[in-house]
């Protein structure tokens, strides 16, 4: 038997292929740890999360193949085992994408204006301050300085019917 070709092996493929040849990790998912020689079965594979552990001296799992390949072939890095692992495949080296996002601008003048606009809503608690703020937002609209200067008139007013957060 060999590895497949154009695909990475599945764990049982690989483990039949260079660790216990001829074993079947399906049918035999407990066995003496690769990493550590042993006599006692230690190593176990579940099919179920397809994964590897060793309940034994090492205490070493893995999630997939390339973790086995790098443990067994005491490579460096993961990146060093999956490059090795598609060698051995005749796979192709997948390059890496880097995404790189793209920049957020933000329109602050709209924000300020938005923010002005809630705080003159939440403020325009009486029937007058909503009539004023239908002129102002009628004759200037998306002026924020028109909303500012109400807004300071309000503040100044302070009638007690403000709620202002602000002053605790």
């Amino acid at each position: 038997m060999s590895l497949p070709v154009g695909r990475l092996p599945t764990i049982p493929e690989y483990a039949k292929e260079y660790i216990w040849p001829g074993v079947d990790l399906i049918a035999e998912p407990k066995q003496c740890c690769f990493i550590h020689q042993e006599e006692k079965p230690s190593f176990s594979y579940s099919r179920e999360h397809m994964c590897w552990s060793c309940f034994g001296k090492c205490h070493l799992h893995g999630r997939d193949v390339i973790d086995m390949h790098r443990y067994k072939f005491k490579l460096n890095s993961r990146e060093e085992a999956e490059n090795s692992l598609r060698s051995l495949c005749k796979m192709r080296k997948v390059e890496k994408v880097r995404f790189e996002p793209e920049r957020l601008i933000v329109n602050t003048t709209k924000v300020d204006y938005s923010s002005k606009l809630q705080e003159c809503i939440t403020r325009a608690n009486t029937v007058a301050r909503w009539i004023e703020l239908d002129y102002v937002m009628s004759q200037y609209p998306n002026d924020i300085l028109d909303l500012d200067k109400l807004l300071n008139k309000w503040r100044n007013e302070n009638d007690g019917t403000d709620l202002d957060i602000s002053q605790g």
